[in-house]
């Protein structure tokens, strides 16, 4: 996770690919991810100066025993 400013809206960042999917799903098998990605951004409803951004990065998947 990591942020910034981008045209003076506070980013900040989670890579979900990062995220421990094996032990969500209850599985000792091995996650692949394609090397794409893409990004998500939700705009956060909030009373700070600045505007807020969540941008989370995904891409697909899938799961190999």
């Amino acid at each position: 996770m990591g942020s910034s400013i981008e045209n003076g809206t506070t980013v900040l960042q989670c890579d979900l690919r990062q995220h421990d999917f094996q032990q969500e799903l209850g599985t000792k098998a091995t996650l692949y991810w394609r090397k794409e990605s893409s990004h998500v951004d939700v705009h956060e409803l909030s009373t700070f100066h600045n505007p807020m951004t969540y941008r989370f990065i995904v891409a697909q998947g899938f799961l190999c025993e």
